[in-house]
């Protein structure tokens, strides 16, 4: 799997500028925030894959202790930059053996960076955070919905833009179109199938990065068996997902929001 394709694209300079425009947490971010505020407020938050810092304004003001890592060393530099006096390390999610047991009473995962490794090295994502989690502490992340169709980047769809209306977006798309089909070629090789779960070339940025993909109520098992209980989905738009409709949902990506059990059980 291309893990080190996707970390040399987030040390790119364009990334992070790119990355630190937002500062707002998206709809679901939003709607989970809301309903669990009190399960933050003043607590222990560990910000994984924190990027050019989108999120640290809103969770470093709610918690009492916050801290944001990231692989990425130039993404850490911005944010040390851009929130001086707010503690942000290098270092990889897979790894966290600088926190002790029960560090953690919220850990979010957000812009679906736990898709960026394959399987095995997310499982041992999950098995980290489960570790530095508090009994009962909350994990939040988003990860690509297996069961929406990914446009190859040859499909005319991609030109669904007016000429007329915006013939500059017209143009850029005319321009990447050719990228587009060398990145996905030379990325399609690390493709993997499996029953429950996928890793392919994504569409974003001209088919830059390849991403695990996963069927929710695959999702749901997993984070079972990594000893989560209780978990919900968020829909892109902020909407509570009933279980049922887990399977049919057309999201391209899904939060998920689960509690650890206590380790006394």
């Amino acid at each position: 799997m291309a893990v080190d394709g996707n970390r040399r694209y987030y040390e790119r300079r364009r990334v992070g500028a790119h990355y630190a425009r937002k500062s707002q947490p998206d709809p679901p971010e939003a709607e989970i925030l809301r309903r669990y505020r009190g399960d933050l407020a003043g607590r222990r938050i560990l910000d994984l894959g924190v990027g050019a810092g989108r999120t640290t304004s809103f969770l470093s003001d709610l918690g009492s202790d916050y801290i944001g890592i990231d692989y990425s060393t130039k993404m850490i530099e911005r944010c040390r930059g851009r929130f001086p006096g707010v503690r942000f390390e290098v270092m990889d999610a897979r790894d966290l053996s600088a926190f002790p047991d029960a560090s953690f009473d919220f850990v979010l995962f957000s812009k679906a960076g736990i898709d960026a490794v394959g399987h095995e090295d997310r499982l041992a994502i999950v098995s980290e955070v489960n570790r530095t989690l508090k009994d009962g502490g909350l994990f939040v992340f988003s990860s690509h919905n297996r069961n929406v169709h990914i446009p190859r980047p040859w499909n005319l769809g991609h030109f669904d833009v007016n000429l007329l209306r915006d013939p500059v977006r017209f143009a850029k798309r005319i321009a990447s179109y050719p990228l587009g089909i060398v990145n996905y070629l030379r990325n399609a090789r690390r493709k993997q199938v499996h029953q429950e779960y996928c890793v392919q070339v994504d569409s974003g940025d001209m088919y830059s990065l390849v991403h695990y993909r996963i069927d929710p109520n695959a999702q749901a098992r997993q984070l079972a068996c990594a000893g989560f209980v209780a978990v919900e989905a968020v829909g892109i738009d902020g909407r509570w997902l009933p279980p049922g409709e887990w399977e049919t949902a057309g999201d391209r990506s899904i939060h998920y929001v689960c509690r650890n059990k206590s380790r006394m059980e």
